[in-house]
């Protein structure tokens, strides 16, 4: 080999070895430092992202898990608050009973009362002062809606004794916490018919044809491969035994072949929404098949658009032609347009049934054909009970807008609650019951504001030749709007019945509420003879049960958006609706009272039935402490301190009842706690076999580098020296 000055190929070699050693080592070294094998995007570009995801969630679950503790700290603040109050109470019974016996004096009844101020006023002090970081948590800020009696009306013809209607229904907000999916776990599904036994993040091929049956409990999330294409004829079934826990994001997918997209089975499943989802289907399957009872809820802010084209049977969420469901049917959050035609949007399919219908904090746009929009579907169907909190709601049916559907159709008790419902329907009325013997029962209407128009049918009540089985209560500064309906007869009340329709109840609004009938009729020419309350054309007085006017059962802020007071948020999962809603009750002395007369009091009355003048006794004591709160009562003579003893025990019944209240708060966050922990820990066990580094393999590799660096120094050198032999030659 010649030996050449200018080019040392050589040295070049032996360099750029040593180049590659050195950056190798560096890197192996920077891995056994810090207990890492990846630590950067180069070392592992996907498990680097899958990585940092986890990291991001790590971090939040901690947070969630301080933030619960937190909670957990104010309510038991609360709840020691409560305590305090229950044993003055307790005090001020002993005090009451003792000025109820006659060896006391009047003087010395006047002591007691002076004694029996100063617990009421301590009972204050306490509700005011008790406080978590500023925030006063017995003084009724937080009880959302407040629980006094009161009247807007001095009207004398207002019934005195308000319906008892609680202020939003039992059970509120029935959102649902489910384990996330394992974002770890990620598979594509190709092919035709696919089955699943683990938990994980599934991507559904574009040219996917077929079923996906989910055979796990364990979160399961489907997502597209290519959101912009549709994927057709694909159904998701749920596990057999009921129990799913499916997420959905942007998925959009039409089937031709009557086949639901989505069909559960058994019951306690639950539907996570995310991002815009719409779905198509056709024949007598519902689009989302509930299975035996389903919660659909949001996971941020998402929604589903449902289209089932004309001659289709099936409800858009709910059950099939002659399916049947006993569960319930619950949407939380989820914003839903809807477009179906016999079957309901949300409820039963032609001739099925559904359990009770829940509809909260959701927005809806939803149209149809012969159904109710929200309810039973056509011919024979019927649902449970249908409960609307918190939602905006429009629908344009040709029959029922929330109830039942046409044609001998049933539906339970219809109560809505700070709702804005908007209705546009034909024969049927907009809330009741459907036309042709469609039946419901009692219908409540609260703090809502209704806009509707119908035809032949009642605005809210009963539609023609259909009956309400029950009372219709319109309270709490609720508003009714009855639109003319073009090319319509304005058969209808606004409320109470439609053309020969039958209200077997009475028909009670609160003077606190406005009836607007002035745009009914489409010209001054159609005068109302059926624009009022109680019957419609064909009707007489014997079709309802009669009209009162009423006291509100509850006092509400007004509020044009429809929101009630301020309540307490626990925050306790990684997103943005993974919250627990605490509502504490006023524990002021003005609020403080039970329910007059109670079941016990009821006994009483029935065992004190050989003793008459016991009985008329007791019955005037009952009628004189309705409605008394603590701050009321009053122990200056013997009849009074009967009374006020029947006050604190009603004062008792309701602070024990609060105080259960935190304790099932603090069972949850107990329970949540724990849940929460139990998440971070696999999570952070997860990604520490994606990023932590086997350091025996490191210490391995960087003792292999550094002696090959070491080697190819070595051979540089060498290299040089060879060049350096030219110099011999001149010599």
């Amino acid at each position: 080999m010649a030996m050449s000055v200018m080019y040392n190929a050589g040295a070049q070699l032996s360099l750029g070895e040593l180049n590659k050693n050195i950056n190798k080592a560096g890197r192996a070294l920077a891995k056994v430092s810090s207990g890492m094998k990846i630590n950067s995007a180069q070392d592992d570009a996907a498990s680097f992202s899958i990585s940092e995801r986890m990291r991001g969630q790590i971090r939040a679950l901690l947070q969630d898990n301080q933030n619960v503790q937190n909670g957990s700290s104010m309510v038991r603040t609360a709840e020691r608050g409560i305590d305090q109050i229950i044993q003055n109470i307790r005090t001020l019974k002993e005090k009451a009973i003792n000025a109820a016996n006659d060896h006391n004096t009047d003087e010395d009844r006047a002591t007691i009362q002076k004694e029996f101020d100063q617990l009421v006023s301590t009972i204050d002090d306490i509700a005011v002062g008790t406080q978590f970081n500023g925030k006063r948590l017995l003084d009724g800020t937080y009880a959302g809606l407040a629980k006094t009696a009161t009247s807007s009306s001095t009207d004398s013809d207002i019934l005195e004794t308000p319906r008892n209607v609680p202020p939003l229904p039992d059970g509120y907000p029935f959102f649902k916490t489910v384990s996330e999916p394992n974002q770890s776990n990620s598979e594509s599904i190709t092919g035709t018919n696919y089955s699943m036994t683990q938990g994980g993040v599934y991507t559904i091929d574009s040219n996917f044809t077929g079923t996906i049956t989910v055979g796990t409990t364990d979160a399961v999330k489907f997502v597209s491969a290519d959101s912009s294409q549709t994927l057709r004829n694909v159904q998701i079934t749920g596990p057999a035994g009921g129990g799913a826990n499916i997420w959905i994001e942007n998925l959009n997918i039409t089937n031709t072949n009557n086949n639901s997209v989505i069909k559960f089975q058994g019951n306690n499943n639950v539907l996570s929404v995310a991002g815009d989802n719409t779905f198509t289907s056709t024949g007598s399957a519902s689009l989302i098949n509930v299975g035996d009872g389903l919660n659909v809820q949001s996971t941020s802010n998402g929604s589903i658009t449902l289209k089932n084209p004309s001659s289709s049977s099936g409800a858009g969420i709910g059950t099939d032609e002659n399916g049947t469901a006993s569960g319930d049917i619950i949407i939380s959050g989820v914003n839903v347009t809807a477009n179906v035609y016999d079957g309901a949007a949300i409820g039963s399919g032609v001739s099925g049934s559904v359990g009770n219908i829940i509809i909260e904090n959701s927005t809806m746009n939803l149209s149809g054909n012969f159904n109710a929009s929200i309810g039973s579907g056509y011919d024979h169907a019927s649902a449970g009970n249908i409960i609307i909190v918190h939602s905006n709601i429009t629908t344009q049916a040709i029959d029922t807008g929330i109830g039942s559907g046409y044609w001998n159709s049933t539906c339970g008790d219809i109560e809505i609650y700070n709702s804005a419902v908007k209705v546009t329907n034909s024969d049927s009325p907009a809330i009741g019951a459907g036309d042709e013997r469609g039946t419901c029962g009692n219908i409540l209407i609260s703090n809502s504001e209704i806009s509707c128009a119908s035809n032949h049918g009642a605005a809210i009540g009963s539609g023609r030749n259909a009956t309400v089985r029950g009372d219709i209560t319109i309270i709490n500064e609720s508003k009714i709007t009855h639109v003319a309906k073009p090319n319509g007869n304005g058969d209808g009340a606004v409320v109470g019945t439609g053309l020969n329709g039958k209200v077997t109840g009475k028909i009670a609004i609160s003077s606190s509420c406005t009836i607007d009938a002035t745009q009914a009729y489409l010209d001054a020419n159609q005068m109302p003879p059926y624009s009022g309350i109680g019957v419609g054309r064909g009707g007489s007085a014997q079709n309802i049960g009669g009209v009162e006017d009423i006291k509100d059962s509850y006092e509400y802020v007004p509020s044009s958006t429809m929101n009630d007071r301020e309540t307490l948020w626990l925050q306790h999962g990684t997103q943005a609706n993974q919250r627990i809603n605490v509502r504490i009750n006023s524990m002021k002395t003005k609020d403080l009272k039970g329910s007059i007369p109670s079941e016990a009091d009821k006994a009483q009355l029935a065992a004190l039935s050989d003793t008459p003048e016991k009985q008329i006794e007791l019955q005037e004591i009952l009628s004189k402490a309705n409605g008394m709160t603590l701050n009321d009562a009053r122990v200056t003579t013997v009849d009074n301190a009967k009374v006020a003893i029947r006050v604190v025990e009603g004062a008792l019944e309701y602070a024990l009842n609060e105080a259960t209240n935190m304790g099932a708060y603090l069972q949850r966050l107990e329970y949540t706690d724990a849940n929460v922990t139990t998440m971070g820990e696999n999570v952070q066990n997860s990604e520490s076999t994606i990023r932590d580094a086997d350091m025996a393999k490191e210490m391995t590799e960087y003792t292999k580098f550094n002696i090959l660096t070491q080697s190819a120094q070595a051979m540089l050198a060498q290299a040089n020296q060879s060049s350096g032999a030219v110099l011999s030659l001149l010599q």
